[in-house]
């Protein structure tokens, strides 16, 4: 569970995250950025960089934020 003062790391872990390729089969360099979404569609303390652990785990750490209510984290790749 995340704190209102922000920086608890999320773990979030996927197939897909390997997907990127080069021909070769070598993994290509791809960035990855995550945001938190309130249930309005508001964006919650903007864009993070992710910190990748594997070719299918990456960490997304929340930011500071009064919300308290059911959140969607977006990943999107940057790159």
């Amino acid at each position: 569970m995340a704190t209102i003062s922000g920086g608890t790391p999320i773990h979030l872990t996927g197939m897909l995250f390997d997907q990127f390729k080069n021909h070769n089969g070598t993994t290509k360099d791809i960035d990855y950025k995550c945001r938190f979404v309130d249930d309005t569609g508001k964006v919650i303390g903007g864009e993070k960089n992710m910190t990748q652990l594997s070719d299918i785990e990456y960490i997304c750490v929340a930011p500071k934020s009064q919300y308290t209510g059911p959140t969607a984290i977006e990943v999107m790749q940057n790159g």
